[in-house]
């Protein structure tokens, strides 16, 4: 009897869960706008990437199945504003934060992002003060899995950014939004 409760609990959760994403919302989301900025005393001038010009990678496995996860908890209120980026768009959005701020580290310009190991999101009407528990549990689920994943050598990076911070092209929305990278240990 336990072991029929226990399949009907698992069974409903499945059916909690949207549809797995397409790969496509993994990919680069082009502008082909033209920014121009001043570099070291140089005017410059930077387009970023044309409209379905990006080809589509695969994200890193561990990335995925985190955002599925909590798909499965918040269903369609994750938003993915950024996850794999091409060289060019990449490259676009350091020049575009370097505009507006002047600082040139807000956006590495070897970002994880474009290696599939990277990807920013917001959840629609999400108080983070509310539930502070979000960020530990990205951690403890991000542990779990890199145990799954046989040769694993990757530790997880969670930021949450404030509805005024980290803003890139990508991100220029009034929601706080979190950041999530799987580094090297």
């Amino acid at each position: 009897m336990a072991l029929l409760i226990l399949w009907v609990l698992q069974f409903d959760l499945w059916a909690a869960c949207p549809k797995p994403l397409p790969q496509e919302v993994y990919s680069t989301r082009c502008t082909g706008k033209t920014i121009f900025f001043q570099n070291e005393g140089k005017s410059q001038k930077l387009k970023d990437c044309e409209l379905g010009q990006s080809p589509k990678l695969t994200m890193n496995p561990q990335i995925t199945t985190l955002i599925e996860k909590l798909r499965c908890l918040y269903g369609d209120k994750i938003v993915i504003t950024s996850a794999y980026r091409n060289k060019k768009h990449n490259l676009y959005s350091w020049a575009y934060v370097y505009k507006k701020t002047g600082n040139k580290r807000v956006v590495s310009k070897t970002s994880k992002h474009q290696l599939g190991r990277a990807i920013d999101f917001y959840i629609k009407d999400f108080n983070f003060q509310k539930h502070k528990n979000v960020v530990p549990q990205l951690h403890k689920w991000a542990g779990f899995f890199s145990k799954k994943i046989r040769g694993s050598k990757n530790k997880i990076w969670v930021k949450v950014y404030q509805a005024n911070e980290g803003r890139d092209p990508d991100n220029l929305h009034s929601s706080p939004y979190i950041h999530i990278e799987l580094r090297d240990k």
